[in-house]
């Protein structure tokens, strides 16, 4: 039996990337915890029984065996006393240790306990903000070449013209290219219109007679021949990175909104092309294919995805949570922990059921071969 060791590679550098977006989330909570004295009674990399638990300052650091992920558990944080209720497999003697590593969760006021809330989304758009900058100065910006990568079929005008990948196209109807975007745009431009292209192969140099085919893109109708240039990474200065950074994150931001919007005003057109944990990482097999310029603005995009989702004002998520906290201050006292409680135990069930079709979906797609890009 053959195995993909390229994609297992891939797979499991996603679940790596996710877990590592996952815990410095809760880190956020853990150092915002901490900062206002409430006691962190525990804080896990992964799920499942501790492989290993070393305690410090009244709290159990932990390594589970389920890597994807983990949590930051605080004393009080449900509602009850959480290390006396046996969530912890350390016993610790709290009459002893009162007040010494912090107090509990809920009887710190309102604004602390929303600002710890918060604190996990927070986390996550700092985190994508910083990978855009790594991305953009460390490893570089994606920028097309006039080289070509591969040919999408047979069929198409460059295939059938003679082209191959690692040609090299140095002039279009006389006129030298160098810049690979330029190059595009030209060509898709001149959608019916014969091209002369002037193509370097190895030592030699061949004019080569190519007509895009005229093709709807997004309700644009433009030229295509049917190749990908290759790209290059092309590392940014530090002063254009940041800004250039802080661009990605509101676009980022503004298509999720947008998303949403179409979501909610074209549910069954929209519904069926959510996709999920299996979905993302089909995708983010995919991306790595790119080089780690491209995946690296793609785990960026996913820390501020799970931020901005965590913030919504859901049930069983830190912005359900923070909803109640600014019911709190509206109305001057909590909610009934009780009722507060159901709601999150509700909605946590919706959620599920809703990943649970997310997942259908995903299933469906990989069944029909269909890519999600």
């Amino acid at each position: 039996m053959h195995v993909d060791l390229g994609l297992t590679f891939r797979i499991i550098t996603f679940l790596i990337t996710l877990s590592v977006l996952i815990v410095l989330h809760e880190w956020g909570h853990f150092i915002v915890a901490k900062l206002s004295r409430v006691r962190v009674t525990d804080f896990a990399i992964g799920f499942g029984p501790s492989l290993i638990c070393i305690r410090y300052n009244g709290t159990n650091y932990r390594i589970n065996p389920f890597l994807v992920g983990g949590y930051c558990l605080m004393l009080g944080e449900d509602g009850r006393k959480a290390e006396q209720s046996g969530v912890t497999a350390t016993p610790v003697d709290l009459d002893q240790e009162a007040g010494r590593y912090g107090t509990d969760f809920q009887g710190k006021p309102v604004l602390a306990r929303l600002a710890i809330v918060l604190a996990g989304p927070v986390m996550n758009f700092i985190l994508g903000f910083a990978i855009f900058v790594v991305a953009l100065a460390g490893v570089g910006r994606q920028v097309a070449t006039t080289t070509i990568a591969s040919l999408s079929s047979p069929t198409m005008p460059a295939a059938m013209a003679g082209l191959r990948p690692g040609d090299t196209i140095t002039a279009i109807d006389g006129k030298p290219v160098k810049d690979g975007a330029a190059m595009v745009g030209l060509i898709n431009r001149s959608a019916g219109i014969p091209l002369a292209l002037s193509v370097r192969r190895s030592a030699a140099v061949l004019t080569i007679r190519v007509t895009p085919v005229a093709t709807d893109v997004n309700g644009r109708r433009i030229g295509l021949t049917g190749f990908s240039p290759a790209f290059t990474s092309v590392p940014e200065p530090l002063t254009r990175a940041v800004p250039e950074a802080w661009d990605q994150t509101t676009l980022v931001l503004a298509s999720t909104v947008g998303s949403l919007v179409q979501l909610a005003t074209h549910f069954t057109h929209t519904a069926p092309q959510l996709s999920g944990i299996i979905g993302i990482g089909q995708v983010a097999t995919q991306v790595q294919q790119e080089g780690w310029g491209p995946y690296l603005v793609f785990a960026g995009s996913i820390s501020i995805l799970l931020g901005f989702f965590n913030l919504l004002p859901l049930p069983a998520l830190d912005g359900g949570r923070a909803a109640f906290f600014v019911a709190e201050i509206l109305r001057g006292k909590p909610v009934d922990p009780e009722k507060e409680g159901l709601v999150h135990v509700v909605g946590f069930v919706v959620l599920m059921a809703l990943m649970v079709v997310i997942a259908f979906h995903d299933v469906q797609r990989l069944l029909l071969h269909q890519s999600i890009l």
